[in-house]
Protein backbone atom coordinates (compact mmCIF):
# COMPACT_ATOMS: atom_id res chain seq x y z
CA UNK A 1 0.00 0.00 0.00
CA UNK A 2 0.68 3.96 -0.28
CA UNK A 3 -0.24 5.70 2.88
CA UNK A 4 0.09 9.03 3.61
CA UNK A 5 0.38 9.95 7.53
CA UNK A 6 -1.25 13.59 8.40
CA UNK A 7 0.51 14.62 11.77
CA UNK A 8 0.29 18.79 12.43
CA UNK A 9 -0.66 18.89 15.67
CA UNK A 10 2.44 20.72 17.46
CA UNK A 11 5.01 19.82 20.44
CA UNK A 12 6.74 16.89 21.02
CA UNK A 13 4.11 15.22 23.28
CA UNK A 14 2.95 10.94 22.96
CA UNK A 15 0.34 12.73 20.27
CA UNK A 16 3.07 13.80 17.73
CA UNK A 17 5.80 11.35 18.95
CA UNK A 18 3.36 8.50 17.38
CA UNK A 19 3.80 9.20 13.91
CA UNK A 20 7.45 7.81 14.16
CA UNK A 21 6.63 4.24 15.16
CA UNK A 22 3.54 3.89 12.99
CA UNK A 23 5.63 4.88 9.99
CA UNK A 24 8.49 2.69 10.89
CA UNK A 25 6.32 -0.31 11.28
CA UNK A 26 4.24 0.34 8.30
CA UNK A 27 7.51 0.76 6.60
CA UNK A 28 8.92 -2.64 7.57
CA UNK A 29 5.47 -4.24 6.48
CA UNK A 30 6.75 -2.97 3.30
CA UNK A 31 4.59 -0.10 2.77
CA UNK A 32 5.42 3.01 0.79
CA UNK A 33 4.86 5.80 3.59
CA UNK A 34 4.66 9.98 2.80
CA UNK A 35 4.44 11.65 6.59
CA UNK A 36 3.43 15.07 6.18
CA UNK A 37 4.06 16.86 9.82
CA UNK A 38 4.97 20.82 10.47
CA UNK A 39 8.06 22.09 10.27
CA UNK A 40 8.65 22.59 14.10
CA UNK A 41 8.52 19.06 14.61
CA UNK A 42 11.06 17.53 16.21
CA UNK A 43 9.84 14.05 15.01
CA UNK A 44 11.15 15.13 10.93
CA UNK A 45 15.04 13.89 11.20
CA UNK A 46 13.56 10.51 12.64
CA UNK A 47 11.42 9.75 9.86
CA UNK A 48 13.73 11.03 7.12
CA UNK A 49 16.09 8.09 8.64
CA UNK A 50 13.45 5.68 8.14
CA UNK A 51 13.39 6.35 4.59
CA UNK A 52 9.47 7.87 4.64
CA UNK A 53 8.60 10.81 2.42
CA UNK A 54 8.72 13.73 4.73
CA UNK A 55 6.67 16.84 3.36
CA UNK A 56 6.64 19.75 6.00
CA UNK A 57 4.72 22.67 6.21
CA UNK A 58 4.29 25.77 8.67
CA UNK A 59 0.22 25.29 9.26
CA UNK A 60 -1.34 27.19 12.32
CA UNK A 61 -1.70 25.62 15.83
CA UNK A 62 -5.54 25.61 15.13
CA UNK A 63 -5.94 24.68 11.60
CA UNK A 64 -9.78 24.37 11.32
CA UNK A 65 -10.26 27.83 10.34
CA UNK A 66 -7.48 27.51 7.29
CA UNK A 67 -8.59 23.85 6.35
CA UNK A 68 -8.61 24.73 2.83
CA UNK A 69 -4.71 25.56 2.78
CA UNK A 70 -4.13 22.87 4.79
CA UNK A 71 -5.91 20.55 2.35
CA UNK A 72 -3.94 21.83 -0.64
CA UNK A 73 -1.04 20.75 0.58
CA UNK A 74 -2.17 17.08 1.49
CA UNK A 75 -4.10 17.16 -1.68
CA UNK A 76 -0.97 17.57 -3.79
CA UNK A 77 1.24 15.68 -1.59
CA UNK A 78 -0.92 12.69 -2.18
CA UNK A 79 -1.90 13.06 -5.38
CA UNK A 80 1.80 13.28 -6.30
CA UNK A 81 2.70 10.23 -3.73
CA UNK A 82 -0.52 7.58 -5.13
CA UNK A 83 -1.64 7.49 -2.34
CA UNK A 84 -4.14 4.72 -1.58
CA UNK A 85 -5.53 5.24 2.19
CA UNK A 86 -4.60 8.02 4.62
CA UNK A 87 -4.34 7.98 8.30
CA UNK A 88 -4.28 11.27 10.37
CA UNK A 89 -3.32 12.03 14.01
CA UNK A 90 -6.33 13.41 16.09
CA UNK A 91 -8.48 16.12 14.53
CA UNK A 92 -6.01 18.26 14.14
CA UNK A 93 -4.95 16.23 11.33
CA UNK A 94 -8.47 14.77 10.91
CA UNK A 95 -9.59 18.11 9.70
CA UNK A 96 -7.47 18.75 7.01
CA UNK A 97 -7.32 15.19 5.75
CA UNK A 98 -10.83 14.81 5.36
CA UNK A 99 -11.44 17.70 3.83
CA UNK A 100 -8.62 17.32 1.21
CA UNK A 101 -8.98 13.62 0.40
CA UNK A 102 -12.50 12.23 2.16
CA UNK A 103 -14.51 10.01 -0.43
CA UNK A 104 -11.09 9.81 -2.67
CA UNK A 105 -9.83 6.83 -0.16
CA UNK A 106 -9.84 5.55 3.08
CA UNK A 107 -9.20 8.35 5.65
CA UNK A 108 -8.62 6.72 9.27
CA UNK A 109 -7.69 8.70 12.60
CA UNK A 110 -5.19 7.53 15.79
CA UNK A 111 -7.50 8.82 18.59
CA UNK A 112 -5.84 9.93 21.80
CA UNK A 113 -8.10 11.48 23.69
CA UNK A 114 -10.75 10.18 26.41
CA UNK A 115 -12.43 13.28 26.60
CA UNK A 116 -16.35 13.31 25.00
CA UNK A 117 -15.73 16.18 23.23
CA UNK A 118 -12.50 15.24 21.68
CA UNK A 119 -13.38 11.72 20.92
CA UNK A 120 -16.47 13.05 18.83
CA UNK A 121 -14.49 15.46 16.95
CA UNK A 122 -13.34 12.13 14.86
CA UNK A 123 -16.29 10.73 14.32
CA UNK A 124 -16.20 11.61 10.81
CA UNK A 125 -12.92 9.64 9.92
CA UNK A 126 -13.71 6.08 7.83
CA UNK A 127 -12.12 4.24 11.11
CA UNK A 128 -10.91 5.30 14.54
CA UNK A 129 -7.89 3.71 16.03
CA UNK A 130 -8.03 3.41 19.58
CA UNK A 131 -5.37 3.17 21.97
CA UNK A 132 -6.86 1.46 24.93
CA UNK A 133 -9.79 -0.59 25.96
CA UNK A 134 -11.49 1.97 27.65
CA UNK A 135 -10.92 4.56 24.53
CA UNK A 136 -12.62 1.75 21.92
CA UNK A 137 -15.62 1.42 24.50
CA UNK A 138 -16.28 5.26 24.17
CA UNK A 139 -15.99 5.72 20.71
CA UNK A 140 -18.38 2.77 19.84
CA UNK A 141 -20.83 4.28 22.34
CA UNK A 142 -20.66 7.75 20.25
CA UNK A 143 -21.77 5.95 17.73
CA UNK A 144 -19.06 4.75 15.51
CA UNK A 145 -19.59 1.68 13.38
CA UNK A 146 -18.16 -1.40 15.04
CA UNK A 147 -16.34 -2.90 12.18
CA UNK A 148 -14.51 0.77 11.58
CA UNK A 149 -13.30 0.82 15.09
CA UNK A 150 -9.91 -0.87 15.44
CA UNK A 151 -8.00 -1.76 18.91
CA UNK A 152 -3.84 -0.95 18.26
CA UNK A 153 -1.99 0.53 21.92
CA UNK A 154 0.74 2.78 21.45
CA UNK A 155 3.56 0.97 21.09
CA UNK A 156 7.93 1.81 20.87
CA UNK A 157 10.61 0.88 18.58
CA UNK A 158 14.12 0.02 19.89
CA UNK A 159 15.27 -3.08 22.53
CA UNK A 160 14.31 -3.36 25.76
CA UNK A 161 17.22 -2.17 27.90
CA UNK A 162 18.85 -3.49 31.14
CA UNK A 163 19.11 -0.91 34.00
CA UNK A 164 21.93 -2.42 36.24
CA UNK A 165 22.21 0.99 38.77
CA UNK A 166 21.88 0.49 42.16
CA UNK A 167 20.27 3.45 44.06
CA UNK A 168 22.46 6.20 45.52
CA UNK A 169 22.43 8.04 48.47
CA UNK A 170 20.05 10.06 48.17
CA UNK A 171 17.81 7.06 45.94
CA UNK A 172 16.94 9.44 42.14
CA UNK A 173 13.07 9.30 41.45
CA UNK A 174 12.50 10.90 37.78
CA UNK A 175 9.61 12.15 35.86
CA UNK A 176 9.15 13.24 32.33
CA UNK A 177 6.06 15.70 30.83
CA UNK A 178 4.63 19.11 30.21
CA UNK A 179 4.56 21.33 33.40
CA UNK A 180 0.31 21.66 33.39
CA UNK A 181 -1.91 20.53 36.25
CA UNK A 182 -3.35 17.86 34.82
CA UNK A 183 -0.17 16.16 34.77
CA UNK A 184 0.15 16.43 38.55
CA UNK A 185 3.66 17.25 39.43
CA UNK A 186 2.59 19.16 42.53
CA UNK A 187 1.48 15.58 43.76
CA UNK A 188 4.76 14.05 43.09
CA UNK A 189 6.60 17.16 44.31
CA UNK A 190 4.21 16.37 47.76
CA UNK A 191 5.38 12.71 47.56
CA UNK A 192 8.84 13.89 47.71
CA UNK A 193 8.46 15.91 50.77
CA UNK A 194 6.43 13.18 52.36
CA UNK A 195 9.86 11.07 52.20
CA UNK A 196 12.02 13.79 53.29
CA UNK A 197 9.80 14.32 56.15
CA UNK A 198 10.38 10.35 56.98
CA UNK A 199 13.70 10.81 57.25
CA UNK A 200 14.06 9.32 53.27
CA UNK A 201 14.54 12.16 51.25
CA UNK A 202 15.23 11.51 47.31
CA UNK A 203 16.62 13.27 44.71
CA UNK A 204 14.07 14.32 42.06
CA UNK A 205 15.11 15.16 38.20
CA UNK A 206 11.76 16.90 36.48
CA UNK A 207 11.88 16.82 32.57
CA UNK A 208 9.87 19.24 31.01
CA UNK A 209 8.85 22.95 30.47
CA UNK A 210 5.36 24.49 30.64
CA UNK A 211 3.48 27.16 32.22
CA UNK A 212 3.37 25.58 36.03
CA UNK A 213 7.14 25.62 36.14
CA UNK A 214 7.61 28.63 38.60
CA UNK A 215 4.97 27.52 40.67
CA UNK A 216 6.13 24.10 40.69
CA UNK A 217 10.15 25.08 41.90
CA UNK A 218 8.60 26.98 44.60
CA UNK A 219 6.42 23.72 46.16
CA UNK A 220 10.04 22.36 45.56
CA UNK A 221 11.21 24.37 48.00
CA UNK A 222 8.40 24.77 50.61
CA UNK A 223 8.80 20.75 50.70
CA UNK A 224 12.46 20.65 51.45
CA UNK A 225 12.78 18.72 48.29
CA UNK A 226 16.03 18.71 46.31
CA UNK A 227 14.37 18.84 43.13
CA UNK A 228 16.22 19.45 39.68
CA UNK A 229 13.92 21.38 36.62
CA UNK A 230 15.66 20.13 33.62
CA UNK A 231 13.90 21.62 30.83
CA UNK A 232 12.33 19.61 27.77
CA UNK A 233 14.19 16.62 27.14
CA UNK A 234 14.25 15.32 23.61
CA UNK A 235 14.40 11.93 22.43
CA UNK A 236 17.92 11.25 22.28
CA UNK A 237 18.61 12.57 25.51
CA UNK A 238 15.78 10.46 26.99
CA UNK A 239 18.28 7.27 27.51
CA UNK A 240 20.65 8.78 29.22
CA UNK A 241 17.90 10.45 31.57
CA UNK A 242 16.17 6.97 32.51
CA UNK A 243 20.36 6.09 32.84
CA UNK A 244 20.23 8.43 35.52
CA UNK A 245 17.72 7.33 38.02
CA UNK A 246 16.27 4.58 40.04
CA UNK A 247 12.25 5.02 39.62
CA UNK A 248 10.05 6.67 37.29
CA UNK A 249 6.83 8.35 38.56
CA UNK A 250 3.81 9.10 36.67
CA UNK A 251 1.93 10.68 38.88
CA UNK A 252 -0.58 12.01 36.26
CA UNK A 253 -4.60 12.97 36.42
CA UNK A 254 -5.41 12.32 33.30
CA UNK A 255 -3.28 10.13 30.85
CA UNK A 256 -5.11 8.30 27.81
CA UNK A 257 -2.40 6.08 27.16
CA UNK A 258 1.26 7.67 28.12
CA UNK A 259 3.82 6.90 25.74
CA UNK A 260 6.25 7.91 28.85
CA UNK A 261 5.13 4.53 30.85
CA UNK A 262 6.56 2.46 27.99
CA UNK A 263 9.92 4.07 27.62
CA UNK A 264 10.47 3.49 30.97
CA UNK A 265 9.77 0.07 30.62
CA UNK A 266 12.12 -0.15 27.85
CA UNK A 267 14.56 1.36 29.89
CA UNK A 268 13.93 -1.24 32.53
CA UNK A 269 13.14 1.21 35.14
CA UNK A 270 10.63 0.79 37.76
CA UNK A 271 7.53 2.66 37.59
CA UNK A 272 4.89 4.32 40.17
CA UNK A 273 1.91 5.83 38.87
CA UNK A 274 -1.51 6.87 39.18
CA UNK A 275 -4.72 5.29 38.38
CA UNK A 276 -5.45 6.62 34.81
CA UNK A 277 -7.14 5.04 32.17
CA UNK A 278 -3.62 4.38 30.47
CA UNK A 279 -2.22 2.78 33.44
CA UNK A 280 -5.17 0.44 33.66
CA UNK A 281 -4.60 -0.18 30.37
CA UNK A 282 -0.35 -1.22 30.41
CA UNK A 283 0.08 -2.15 34.07
CA UNK A 284 -0.84 -4.85 36.33
CA UNK A 285 -0.56 -3.43 39.74
CA UNK A 286 1.89 -4.56 42.03
CA UNK A 287 3.50 -7.05 39.16
CA UNK A 288 5.19 -4.84 36.53
CA UNK A 289 4.20 -1.24 37.78
CA UNK A 290 2.95 0.44 41.14
CA UNK A 291 -0.70 2.13 40.72
CA UNK A 292 -2.31 4.44 43.12
CA UNK A 293 -4.95 6.39 43.61
CA UNK A 294 -4.54 10.30 41.29
CA UNK A 295 -3.94 12.81 43.97
CA UNK A 296 -2.57 10.88 46.59
CA UNK A 297 0.75 12.01 48.11
CA UNK A 298 1.05 9.51 50.65
CA UNK A 299 0.02 6.38 48.81
CA UNK A 300 2.78 7.68 46.25
CA UNK A 301 5.63 7.86 48.78
CA UNK A 302 4.69 5.04 50.14
CA UNK A 303 4.93 3.05 46.44
CA UNK A 304 8.08 5.05 46.28
CA UNK A 305 9.82 3.85 49.39
CA UNK A 306 8.64 0.19 49.36
CA UNK A 307 10.11 -0.40 45.34
CA UNK A 308 13.50 1.28 46.96
CA UNK A 309 13.07 -0.99 50.30
CA UNK A 310 13.70 -4.10 47.95
CA UNK A 311 15.75 -4.70 45.56
CA UNK A 312 14.51 -8.00 45.05
CA UNK A 313 10.43 -6.61 44.37
CA UNK A 314 12.11 -4.05 42.23
CA UNK A 315 14.38 -6.71 40.38
CA UNK A 316 11.38 -8.84 39.71
CA UNK A 317 8.92 -5.69 38.83
CA UNK A 318 11.19 -4.87 36.28
CA UNK A 319 11.55 -8.21 34.68
CA UNK A 320 8.20 -8.29 34.65
CA UNK A 321 7.89 -4.88 32.82
CA UNK A 322 9.99 -5.82 30.30
CA UNK A 323 7.86 -8.54 29.41
CA UNK A 324 4.60 -6.89 29.16
CA UNK A 325 6.47 -4.23 27.00
CA UNK A 326 8.21 -7.20 24.33
CA UNK A 327 4.69 -8.56 24.17
CA UNK A 328 2.05 -5.98 23.98
CA UNK A 329 4.02 -2.48 23.25
CA UNK A 330 6.79 -2.72 21.18
CA UNK A 331 6.91 -2.83 17.14
CA UNK A 332 7.33 -6.75 16.72
CA UNK A 333 4.14 -6.59 18.23
CA UNK A 334 2.21 -4.33 16.77
CA UNK A 335 3.28 -4.49 13.02
CA UNK A 336 0.87 -7.52 12.06
CA UNK A 337 -1.93 -5.49 13.68
CA UNK A 338 -1.29 -2.22 12.36
CA UNK A 339 -1.05 -3.83 8.66
CA UNK A 340 -4.34 -6.12 9.27
CA UNK A 341 -6.14 -2.35 9.94
CA UNK A 342 -5.29 -0.67 6.76
CA UNK A 343 -5.96 -3.63 4.80
CA UNK A 344 -9.08 -3.80 6.10
CA UNK A 345 -9.89 -0.33 6.04
CA UNK A 346 -8.72 -0.01 2.32
CA UNK A 347 -10.97 -3.18 1.70
CA UNK A 348 -14.51 -1.68 3.28
CA UNK A 349 -13.80 1.97 1.49
CA UNK A 350 -14.30 5.39 2.35
CA UNK A 351 -18.06 5.76 3.94
CA UNK A 352 -20.90 6.27 1.74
Amino acid sequence: MRIVLVMTGGGGGGLQQSVVPYAAALTRAGHAVLAIVLGSSPFVAELGSLGVSVVTTRWPRKPRPFTWIQALVIRRAAQAFGAEIALAFASKGLAPALHALGGQMPVLSRCGATRERTVSRLLGADGLIATSDEMRALILRLGMPTERVHLLPNFLTGAARLHSRAPGDPPVVGSLGRMVPRKGFDVLLRACGVLARRGRPVRLLLGGSGRERDALEKLAKAEGVAAEFRGWISNAEKTAFFDEIDIFACPSRLEPFGFIYLEAMQAGVPVVTTDTVGARFIFSPGTDGMVVPQGDAEAMADAIAALLDDPKARAEMTAAARGTFLGRFHIDAATGILDDILREALAQGARG
